[in-house]
């Protein structure tokens, strides 16, 4: 049996236009929010990060360098995100630009010879879609016919973006490059028509409570299906996430009595279905220590419960 948490990470995207309060770049912001003391509670428990590629220079290979370096058994995974432009997320109309991005992560990866464990997949609506999705429903509606038609003429030219992007995953796993997907949880993506990739090592459903009123909470986490895991949302210990605005009302984030509701939900849902959902998670996104504890109270009272004694490492343990 695979132990309860014993695959966590935490996104951490960290947009530079989110970051003015803070009169840091990038780089700075990271190396703040990764500090020693944070890496190291991770690293006891073999956590680790999903790290947005939104910045590909020197700067930001130094902060994962020094990851690499002083936390050797915290894992990196190399969250893809394209350019703004290009729609920031992947979905069916640029997974061209999906695959020049994977391929400009690589050889970034090897030109500062970092240790990464993998690529992730962001699977949804561009965030030119989305920032309409926030002007109304009436909007919202005509921008779902404009997608489909887009869909429709792409099928007639012959065009599959599935199966190119069952290619791009296919070449990682070829090479034994762990992938993984985030994708949209039902019945949103069954309503866009989006993809939703199977191939992939691990596939992720963003069953975020964040945007439900609580009464809805158990509705939304309970549409994970078997063969996804979850990935918590939007978690906050400050009461912001630094992700590049996409218009709409203002964000709301869950705090730890709403999270740790959440997990326990999802730990009651693999009981009833005789499943784990808990070996493996993500949780969106990392703002500070405080959400690792958050994670690690939670998981300790379901270690406890079935009486397994949660591993604490330590660097002697190496």
């Amino acid at each position: 049996m695979i132990e309860v948490g014993s695959d966590v990470k935490f996104f951490i995207e960290h947009h530079p236009r989110s970051l003015h309060e803070f009169g840091d770049s990038r780089p700075e912001a990271l190396r703040k929010l990764l500090s020693p003391e944070t890496c190291e509670v991770l690293e006891q428990h073999k956590w680790g990060i999903c790290l947005a590629t939104i910045e590909l220079d020197e700067a930001t290979a130094k902060v994962v360098t020094e990851i690499n370096d002083r936390n050797r058994n915290l894992p990196v995974v190399m969250w893809t995100i394209l350019k703004e432009e290009e729609g920031y997320w992947t979905d069916e109309f640029n997974v061209k630009q999906t695959k020049q991005r994977v391929g400009e992560i690589e050889r970034w990866v090897n030109k500062y010879n970092l240790h990464v464990d993998g690529v992730g997949l962001d699977i949804e609506p561009s965030i030119q879609f989305v920032r309409q999705e926030h002007q109304g429903v009436l909007r919202l509606g005509m921008a779902i016919l404009e997608r489909n038609k887009k869909l429709e003429r792409m099928e007639k030219a012959g065009e599959s973006p599935t199966q190119e992007l069952a290619d791009l995953i296919g070449d990682l796993k070829h090479r034994n490059i762990p992938t993984e997907a985030y994708i949209l949880p039902q019945p949103f993506r069954d309503i866009l028509g989006m993809f939703s990739p199977q191939e992939t090592d691990h596939v992720y459903s963003m069953i975020y409570t964040s945007y439900c009123p609580d009464f809805l909470a158990g509705i939304m986490l309970n549409r994970l299906k078997p063969g996804e895991k979850p990935i918590f949302g939007n978690v906050s210990s400050t009461g912001k996430n630094y992700y590049l605005e996409f218009g709409g009302p203002p964000p709301s984030f869950i705090g730890r009595e709403k999270y740790q509701r959440d997990v326990d939900i999802i730990r009651k849902k693999g009981l009833k279905e005789g499943g784990d959902y808990l070996d493996s998670f993500r949780v969106f996104s990392l703002t500070g220590k405080e959400v690792v504890n958050w994670t690690d109270e939670a998981l300790v009272d379901i270690k406890r419960d079935r009486h397994v004694t949660p591993i604490r490492r330590t660097r002697d343990d190496r």
